[in-house]
């Protein structure tokens, strides 16, 4: 076998062992390490820069061979022993570098020989440099090993295999583990809930997952305090969050429930297994009937808590799962009833009616919602009995039957004229001419006739509801005319204005044809005559500029929209103003019309609707609104766009009553809104769900 070739190092050494003695029991290569100057381990860390320092106690003649090769050149030829040894030399460095086990590495360094101090100061130099280079090498060594070791998981040997029957370890937790994209989760830190997604984070200061305002709060405050001790003296000295000092705020002036809202709260959820309510009065007996409507769950089987022979008055407000049978024994066991109101009653039928001729003799007042199963005949029978076996009905509110047809209205009116309350709301077979047929009820003091007719509320004219307000209007003081779209202004100079003097309450929500013109007539003493004149004066003036039919055709509709308004009268209307207008989607309102309201009722108003009303400006509602109408308890002005936080601010200076604001649209009602204890902000974006109060008027 050919013997291997030394290194260039080692031939640039040139140091021969050929001579070298074998001593004792020592072996060959001990021998060759020890004349190297290595006694420890991690041999081939240290290797490089003591071989070219031969220790002291190398014998002579192998000092001398070293001198006499550096003098001849660096001979390259060494023996076959040479090349065994430096090959063992290196395995045992690899095999001892390669070992688990950590020792202190011992290396001693002799003396140089005077063979080396002749060598001269180039071989000095260079010797110098070697273990300049050596010790470099022997400590970056030592740190790749460290690091290296620690890197290494559990089950990864020193050889980088995986150890048998140790499982490999988990991966390390990031910031979006146990997600379940499309939950719903509660985030660890503000404590609101959220959907989960893909984005979702969980929380670094613990268990749980973050909602994306939190998660980005929390990926700004690592990249301001990068540090540890920095994130710590920042959780110190941070204040509340923002989105906490919100939800705060919002919550703030939410009564709390007393003691005997949150007792009636329990009977209502275990209301199945309770006998008998006892005498807990009129009052409260109404709020259990809330709670059990509220979730829909007053059935047949928890009905008979609210029957008792000596009630007066029933109010029931969703009798959905109540059945015809259920509703047929409120008249066997509450037979001097007096008051009857029924909600959402689908079930109601002829059997029903049937049942309550035979029982009720006191009823006066009664009110039902949706009784869309009772035919027009019976409604005929049952209204006849009134004033021979039964009394009178002092106050009749139907709403949403679709079999209650002229007939019937007929026979209403004609048996109980003394009617006070009258409804008569959604009524699909009722016309305009229907109405003549309410002319005899003189003594009325509230009517309602919202959305008649088929379509819905497409049926009712001018001139029908002129010529009834003219015979029952001295004697209103509530009227509604809600979602009657063919009704215009026309109604309230000519029928309103003139013969409604004692109204109190007016209802035009959804009447899309009544402009601001008609409200400016109506509460004015003629401004909107002249305003409407000066607008024909514009459109005549431009008669030159534009075609002669454009013109004609402008100002025949400017006088149809204003032969109302100049045909009434002049002088101020004589109502002493109301208290609730309900302006709802009158787009069409202009500030002056708002300006007349309030000079006319401002001081009487309790409740104003003025929902999308979007032409009114912020100075008349941060100025003219709260300084003209104080007394001022529910107001809307939701989608009206010039609501901002300064109006909200005069609102809550200015009306000392005021405990309901409804701001839904208004995207200039920022976060920061100013807050008044016991007034309730609805339509806050973010708003924490609060009740709203049971006697809103709409």
């Amino acid at each position: 076998m050919a013997p291997r070739r030394r290194n260039t190092n080692d031939q640039g050494q040139g140091s021969s062992n050929d001579s070298a003695p074998v001593t004792g029991p020592r072996s060959a290569l001990t021998s060759f390490l020890r004349e190297q100057g290595i006694t420890g381990n991690n041999a081939r860390l240290n290797y490089a820069p003591r071989r070219s320092h031969p220790p002291a106690a190398t014998a002579p003649s192998a000092a001398a061979s070293t001198a006499d090769d550096d003098d001849e050149g660096n001979s390259a030829q060494a023996s076959t022993t040479d090349s065994t040894s430096v090959t063992l030399t290196q395995a045992a460095g690899d095999n001892q570098a390669s070992s688990s086990t950590s020792s202190s590495v011992t290396a001693s360094v002799a003396p140089s020989t005077d063979a080396n101090a002749q060598a001269g100061p180039s071989t000095s130099s260079s010797s110098s440099k070697k273990r300049k280079s050596g010790a470099d090498s022997s400590s970056s060594s030592k740190t790749a090993a460290a690091k290296k070791k620690k890197k290494k998981p559990d089950d990864v040997d020193a050889d980088d295999f995986n150890l048998a029957g140790v499982p490999h370890s988990a991966p390390k937790k990031g910031r979006y583990e146990n997600r379940l994209p499309g939950s719903i989760a509660v985030c660890a830190e503000c404590g609101k809930k959220f959907t989960v997604s893909k984005y979702t984070a969980s929380n670094p200061r613990g268990s749980g997952v973050l909602c994306a305002p939190c998660t980005s709060e929390s990926i700004e405050d690592r990249a301001t305090f990068p540090s540890a001790a920095k994130g710590a003296a920042a959780a110190a000295k941070k204040p509340a969050k923002k989105k906490a000092q919100r939800a705060e705020l919002e919550t703030l002036y939410t009564p709390v429930p007393t003691l005997q809202q949150t007792c009636l709260a329990v009977v209502g959820q275990y209301a199945t297994d309770i006998e008998a309510l006892g005498d807990i009065g009129l009052k409260n007996l109404d709020r259990v009937a809330k709670v059990l409507c509220k979730n829909r769950a007053l059935t047949g089987d928890n009905l008979r808590l609210f029957l008792e022979v000596g009630h007066r008055e029933l109010r029931l407000y969703d009798c959905t799962n109540v059945k015809d049978q259920d509703l047929a024994l409120v008249s066997t066991f509450c037979p001097h009833l007096e008051r009857l109101s029924l909600s959402l009653c689908g079930r109601l039928d002829d059997d029903v009616i049937e049942a309550w001729m035979k029982s009720f003799r006191e009823l006066r007042h009664l009110s039902l919602y949706a009784p869309y199963l009772v035919t027009a005949k019976k409604w005929i029978e049952f209204l006849s009995q009134c004033g021979t076996d039964r009394l009178q009905f002092e106050t009749f509110e139907l709403r949403m039957s679709s079999r209650f047809d002229d007939a019937a209205l007929a026979a209403l009116v004609s048996h109980n004229p003394s009617l006070t309350t009258l409804q008569l709301a959604e009524l699909g077979r009722l016309t305009s001419p229907s109405l003549s047929a309410l002319h005899p009820l003189t003594h009325l003091s509230s009517l309602d006739l919202s959305r008649l007719g088929t379509p819905q509320g497409q049926v009712l004219l001018d001139e029908d509801v002129v010529a009834l307000l003219e015979r029952v209007g001295p004697g209103l003081a509530e009227l509604t005319l809600d979602g009657n779209e063919m009704l215009t202004e026309g109604v309230l100079v000519d029928g309103v204005k003139k013969y409604c003097g004692g109204l109190r309450k007016l209802s035009l929500a959804d009447c899309v044809e009544v402009h601001t013109e008609g409200v400016e007539a109506l509460f004015g003493a003629g401004p909107a005559v002249s305003a409407q004149g000066e607008k024909v004066e514009e459109a005549g003036a431009g008669a030159g500029e534009r075609a002669e039919g454009e013109v004609e055709g402008e100002v025949s509709a400017v006088e149809n929209k204003t032969d109302a308004a100049a045909a009434g009268p002049t002088e101020p209307w004589s109502s002493p103003g109301l208290h609730t207008l309900n302006l709802h989607r009158l787009g069409s309102l202009s500030p002056l019309a708002l300006s007349s309201i309030l000079s006319h009722s401002g001081r009487t108003l309790r409740n104003l609707s003025l929902h999308s009303c979007d032409e009114l400006d912020a100075p008349l509602l941060t100025e003219a609104l709260p300084a003209q109408a104080p007394g001022l308890e529910v107001l809307d002005l939701s989608f009206v766009r010039a609501t901002d936080n300064f109006v909200v601010q005069a609102l809550l200076d200015g009306c000392e009553r005021l405990r309901v604001l409804f701001l839904h649209g208004n995207n200039r009602v920022t976060a920061e809104v100013p807050r008044k204890a016991g007034v309730q902000l609805r339509g806050l974006e973010n708003a924490v769900h609060s009740e709203i109060p049971p006697d809103m008027p709409w």
